[in-house]
């Protein structure tokens, strides 16, 4: 307690100590390895600068990312898609997708990806799009851990590209789940039947879908107030695992305080978040 109280003269503890303290839970010093790596990074990179709510937001993609992972059966390094996920913040979208065709494609992506100290023979030109950013990815690619595999990233990019990919547009949803997003946005009551019924009639593919686009027309409202979709997206969030999933990862990244007070009751009720 004492070096929580004169953390202002630099008393902290150290990685044994926490895990002492908390009791030596599993994977927790690897988690503190992961977030030593990254702290330099998220303190420095231009998008991020140490900003709480983005870092937050990052690591809640992070942690969106691993849950899914697990619920498919991927075995994906807790350090991987934290090192993807910094790049996507801090480059752009056109970056970010070369970055998914290097590495599907495998052509040059070793010599690309690999810090230039430990590139053997001529370095090879960026691509296009990293150009702009070339700056950030030199320390992107000096960032731990290194990728010298190619080839064993793909499950990472495979699943970064899949969650990342922008929610399909209304014109690219189905019929049937084109019809359901616009219901669920005007829907007002969690308990609406014929929002229950709509969502019955979704494919689970749909179902996610729609959560994602339910998410993007909330994402810029101002939650003050009650926000269209909220109930809709509560109602799919209840009979789509991994939408929920996604739905969670996103209001995580909310400030709760500012939350209107009856939809944090029910993000509470729903189990989206914590606490009574």
């Amino acid at each position: 307690m004492s070096a929580l109280q004169e953390a202002w003269k630099g008393a902290s503890f150290d990685k044994a100590e926490i895990a002492k303290l908390a009791g030596n839970p599993a994977e927790l010093l690897d988690n503190l390895a992961i977030a030593d790596r990254l702290a330099p990074i998220l303190a420095a990179a231009p998008k991020i600068q140490g900003n709480p709510r983005i870092v937050k937001r990052l690591l809640n993609a992070v942690s969106l990312r691993r849950v899914l992972a697990s619920n498919r059966k991927m075995n994906v390094d807790l350090a991987t898609l934290a090192k993807i996920a910094v790049f996507e913040r801090c480059t752009d979208g056109p970056a970010t997708l070369a970055l998914y065709q290097l590495v599907m494609d495998g052509k040059d992506a070793e010599k690309l990806l690999l810090p230039q100290d430990k590139v053997k023979g001529k370095a090879l030109e960026l691509p296009k799009d990293w150009v702009p950013h070339a700056d950030f990815i030199e320390q992107w690619r000096a960032m731990e851990p290194v990728f010298d595999n190619p080839a064993k990233l793909r499950p990472a990019m495979f699943l970064s590209r899949d969650v990342m990919a922008p929610a399909r547009s209304r014109s690219g949803l189905s019929d049937t789940a084109r019809e359901a997003l616009a219901a669920l946005l005007r829907i007002t009551d969690v308990n609406s039947p014929v929002g229950k019924k709509l969502i019955e009639g979704l494919a689970p593919s749909d179902r996610q879908a729609v959560m994602s686009s339910l998410i993007e027309a909330m994402r810029e409202e101002d939650w003050s107030a009650v926000v269209p979709g909220v109930h809709g997206a509560l109602l799919l969030a209840a009979t789509s695992p991994e939408g929920k999933t996604e739905f969670q990862a996103f209001i995580g990244g909310l400030q709760i305080s500012e939350i209107d007070k009856g939809v944090l009751f029910l993000l509470k009720k729903a189990g989206i978040i914590g606490g009574k």
